[in-house]
């Protein structure tokens, strides 16, 4: 059963026989340490699923008492109870003072303990990929880049197989962003940071891949072999702040106390985007124009050449700052999926500053090897989205 879709009664049950008390009674006696004091027949309202505490400060003392005990090992399960209990997830207050108490009981455990705990652990990291996702993924990013060697070895630049190529690969982000709707809605769609993250993820995925089909529209209708910059932009763009925010909410699902006002953190922002600027305006303005705008078309294209490589970078340095000096503190479970959305964006950076030099200097084609950049970074995100889902086993 999905964790996310449990109730309070069964996520109480569980946690309660994971912490090894045995009843009821000594689960009230318990309470009772922590400072509260309930009839030991509430707690069976509970367990049924007739009653749901709503009171805030119950609830902390109860996740307390199971990370005391050992049965809960991070802050996205303590947020699974919050959530059964149709209340917010922990803020940044309560997620240090969780993440303190969970350091400090694991530290109280046997050495023994803690490395059986530390193989369980690795074992979540290394069984996360979802097997059915990432070989049906993985399977037709075969197919997209067997479709592109075909394209290098005939040596095919301007032929309709071009054209169904760049509709090939674009079509998969399409697909992987339904399917993480369809993730989303087991979360909650937007009543949670974890339904939150992949929706947005997912929502990113798909305009990008949208972006792609208009472009291949325009290539099939009124047959402009490289529509840039065009309406397929407009869908494009829209991707970047859909990811910015998803990797947001998703360090508040992971629990990843944000370092947003540290003096490391200021400087890059304030450096990343300027190095970005320049390394486009080089290569956009310097080398491909020679250092001159000549006409008014050229101000769309200098904004687009501009903007995708710059929001690319300002979620890779989202990225650092939130994750970056955290990153031991992210749950196993979390870790892989990240690497592999961090992975693409960088990758789509690399591709985007290729695209916008070789479109300045007439250089680009549909399937060129810039496209096969493109469509890695879209396996990547995809990939990583998909097994954003394997946290709620």
């Amino acid at each position: 059963m999905n964790q996310q879709n449990q109730t309070f009664a069964e996520l109480f049950k569980k946690y309660r026989l994971r912490s090894e008390i045995e009843t009821l009674s000594q689960f009230g006696d318990l309470l009772a340490q922590e400072g509260l004091v309930y009839e030991n027949s509430l707690f069976t309202h509970w367990q049924k699923g007739d009653r749901v505490p709503k009171d805030r400060k119950l609830i902390m003392k109860i996740i307390s008492i199971f990370v005391k005990r050992g049965s809960i090992l991070s802050v996205f399960e303590a947020n699974t109870i919050v959530a059964a209990a149709d209340l917010r997830d922990l803020d940044d207050r309560e997620i240090e003072d969780l993440q303190g108490l969970i350091k400090q009981a694991s530290s109280g455990r046997s050495k023994m303990k803690t490395a059986a705990v530390d193989d369980a652990d690795k074992s979540i990291s290394y069984s996360l990929f979802n097997p059915s996702a990432t070989a049906v993924l993985t399977g037709y990013f075969g197919a997209v880049l067997f479709s592109w060697a075909l394209l290098q070895v005939f040596q095919m630049k301007h032929t309709q197989a071009n054209l169904i190529f760049n509709l090939l690969y674009s079509t998969m982000p399409v697909v992987a962003g339904i399917l993480g709707v369809f993730h989303a809605r087991k979360w909650g769609y937007m009543n949670n940071s974890m339904g939150k993250a992949v929706a947005l993820f997912s929502g990113g995925l798909i305009t990008w891949g949208v972006g792609g089909l208009i472009w291949g529209v325009y290539n099939f209708i009124p047959k402009i072999e490289v529509p840039y910059p065009s309406y397929a932009d407009v869908s494009y763009i829209l991707s970047w702040p859909l990811w910015g925010a998803g990797i947001y909410y998703l360090s508040i699902a992971a629990g990843i106390k944000r370092n947003i006002k540290t003096s490391r953190s200021k400087k890059l922002l304030i450096l990343v985007p300027i190095i970005t600027i320049s390394i486009s305006y080089y290569l956009s303005v310097v080398l491909a124009r020679g250092g001159a705008i000549t006409n008014n078309a050229d101000y769309f294209k200098f904004f687009f050449d501009v903007a995708y490589p710059l929001l690319d970078m300002l979620i890779i340095t989202e990225a650092a700052i939130i994750y970056g000096f955290s990153f031991r503190l992210i749950n196993g479970r979390y870790k892989w999926p990240l690497y592999l959305i961090l992975c693409g964006i960088v990758i789509d950076y690399i591709a985007d500053v290729i695209f916008s030099y070789q479109t300045s200097v007439g250089a680009f084609y549909n399937g060129a090897p810039v496209d096969i950049v493109f469509a890695s970074a879209m396996y990547l995100l995809s990939l990583g989205l998909l097994n954003l889902s394997i946290a709620r086993n």
